[in-house]
């Protein structure tokens, strides 16, 4: 990870940017065109000259046809804008995995394989490589039928991404096209002499073919990925600025948001990041209030939700495990890295809100047949009681003989419980933790 950490997403992909990547098909379809043009029917000079200029502008048509396919469904709707699975962010269409939309989707596939196809051998064996072309290409679709474009996580240069995603584009084509030609197989009909030669043409037009859109589609999810940067320069006035307005601006994507909390965590758990790390602490106290703010402010809205029986109450799980594990951490940190002192102040609100948040998740847990789905939802509560106990446990451990002293002085409740209407749950509670 490079110290000025980049934080980047996806915010958008547009099918009809297929056209600008369609400059990477040109050396692949002249260098195809070249091996090929042997093989196929002889034919006149100016026969031929007026047959690779067409072949030329059908394939590039055919490259074309397929990701316009796509853009007959939304890409991007509103409530499945951002999808988070192991720390990556994906931009993907639920809407499109039944009905006319995938009819057209996979139907575009198998066309543009089989015109692509052709194009690449010239003239003559529509009826063999066409057909084939279009079964294979069905199966390309389907495989695709999808298309999601994954926008990582990533903390490497553009140009260093595309060429990582090039190896991965050839496997894939290979693949495909391997999976292709054992699909065709019982299209040959009885076995002929010009069989083996018919495969291999096949084989290694539908490769390029397949390269081709793999190549397209990497280079779409490399330089159509928006670049955020949550890190200042070194030396800057207001360090924590940008980062503290992308997780405090509720207009903003949810995405950016996201990006933001996954920062945040980062900064304050990693070592690499102290520098970063060192202005939360500043004498005035006011940055460090921001952020715990932020962080404590997922959970607060999860201990409302499920107090009041919402049917969705973990809908921003992954924010709230960043807060949860962003002010645990913090408040760790402060032991060492808090030289004004500003931490102390907000460490019964942070206890108290992990405490407070736990026994509300707790009580989910407790009334199961009260939902209608309880097998999805009580499987994030688990999770998420798991991570609130964790940050509880970590405050603990550091400031456990404090702790000790202070329950043995009758302070305990006064220095780490904020005054509420919970607040004698949460004193009976807090001792449980110290008996570990």
């Amino acid at each position: 990870m490079t110290r000025v950490v980049k934080r980047t997403v996806g915010v958008g992909c547009d099918p009809e940017g297929q056209v600008t990547t369609s400059i990477q098909s040109i050396p692949i379809y002249f260098f195809g065109k070249t091996v090929l043009s042997p093989l196929a029917p002889s034919t006149t000079f100016f026969g031929a000259v007026y047959g690779a200029v067409y072949d030329f502008i059908l394939f590039q048509i055919s490259l074309v046809c397929f990701p316009i396919g796509s853009s007959w469904h939304p890409l991007l709707d509103p409530w499945v804008e951002l999808h988070l699975s192991s720390l990556s962010l994906h931009y993907s269409n639920s809407n499109l995995e039944g009905g006319p939309r995938v009819v057209i989707f996979v139907a575009c596939s198998g066309i543009s394989t089989s015109m692509a196809i052709v194009r690449l051998y010239g003239y003559g064996l529509f009826g063999g490589l066409g057909l084939r072309g279009f079964v294979i290409g069905l199966v390309y679709g389907w495989s695709y039928k999808t298309w999601v474009y994954d926008f990582p996580i990533i903390q490497r240069a553009p140009f260093r991404r595309y060429k990582l995603g090039v190896g991965q584009a050839f496997v894939q084509a290979l693949k495909m096209a391997f999976i292709g030609v054992v699909c065709v197989l019982p299209l040959s009909g009885q076995p002929a002499t010009g069989d083996l030669i018919e495969h291999v043409i096949f084989f290694f037009a539908s490769f390029l073919v397949f390269l081709c859109w793999e190549l397209n589609r990497n280079m779409m999810q490399v330089f159509m990925t928006n670049r955020l940067v949550f890190a200042p320069i070194r030396g800057s006035e207001n360090p924590s600025g940008y980062l503290l307005e992308a997780l405090e601006d509720t207009t903003l994507k949810p995405a950016v948001r996201y990006l933001a909390y996954l920062d945040l965590c980062m900064v304050s758990e990693t070592d690499s990041d102290n520098w970063r790390r060192a202005p939360l602490f500043e004498r005035s106290g006011e940055t460090y209030k921001r952020v715990i703010a932020v962080c404590l402010s997922p959970l607060e809205q999860l201990r409302l939700a499920l107090n009041e029986s919402n049917e969705q109450p973990f809908y921003e799980l992954q924010v709230c495990v960043w807060g949860a594990r962003t002010a645990s951490s913090l408040v760790v940190r402060s032991i060492k890295e808090d030289e004004f002192g500003v931490a102390r102040h907000h460490h019964a609100a942070v206890l108290s809100t992990l405490l407070s948040s736990l026994s509300a998740v707790e009580a989910l847990l407790g009334k199961k047949s009260a939902y209608s789905d309880p097998t999805a939802l009580f499987s994030k509560a688990y999770s998420m009681a798991g991570v609130l106990r964790t940050s509880i446990y970590e405050i603990v451990w550091n400031f456990h003989e404090e702790m000790v002293i202070s329950a043995r002085d009758g302070l305990l409740e006064q220095e780490w419980v904020t005054s509420g209407g919970n607040r004698e749950l949460l004193a009976h509670k807090l001792p449980q933790f110290l008996e570990f």
